[in-house]
């Protein structure tokens, strides 16, 4: 194992309207390594998470390192370029999309000017397959039962786009 962290978050703070939800928190992760935040509702999870998208901007003092480098200015365009990807544990599906749709929203694959969906389509494929997923990328979310609808956001990360330095 490498000994130096992929990512690394020292001393995240964050504070709301004078309320203070996160106190010096600190995260590390190394190559192959596979996290889980677990806690209370209300213990920050989400907040940790969505100040590592770039979603939230911790208070000052923080320190984000991607690869041993210090990350200056941290917002969700310069996640995007380290491959971090986040996917919040709230059903949020656009019902009007497709699957493979859902999947690629907001990184799209393109064809000139358009939207290349027979190729986030294929680009599915083999990842709903892994997932064991009853049904096909071109459907639409909304024919998705709840229970199917649920967990097939997660395929988003096992997507092209994210890093797994």
């Amino acid at each position: 194992m490498s000994l130096e962290p992929l990512l690394e978050m020292q001393g995240i703070s964050k504070t709301f309207n004078g309320l203070r939800v996160l106190k010096n928190v600190g995260l590390k992760v190394y190559p192959g390594e596979i996290h889980a935040l677990m806690g209370e509702n209300g213990a920050g999870k989400s907040t940790l998470m969505k100040i590592l998208s770039g979603a939230y901007q911790a208070d000052p003092g923080a320190e984000i390192r991607v690869a041993g480098e210090p990350v200056a200015s941290f917002d969700p365009a310069t996640a995007k370029t380290f491959g971090i990807a986040v996917i919040y544990q709230e059903l949020s599906l656009c019902p009007n999309l497709s699957v493979a749709e859902n999947i690629y929203l907001g990184r799209e694959l393109r064809r000139g000017w358009t939207i290349d969906r027979k190729g986030m389509e294929a680009g599915c494929v083999e990842v709903l397959q892994r997932l064991g997923a009853e049904f096909t990328a071109p459907r639409g979310s909304a024919a998705c039962r709840l229970p199917s609808a649920s967990w097939w956001k997660s395929p988003a990360p096992c997507m092209p786009t994210p890093r797994s330095w």
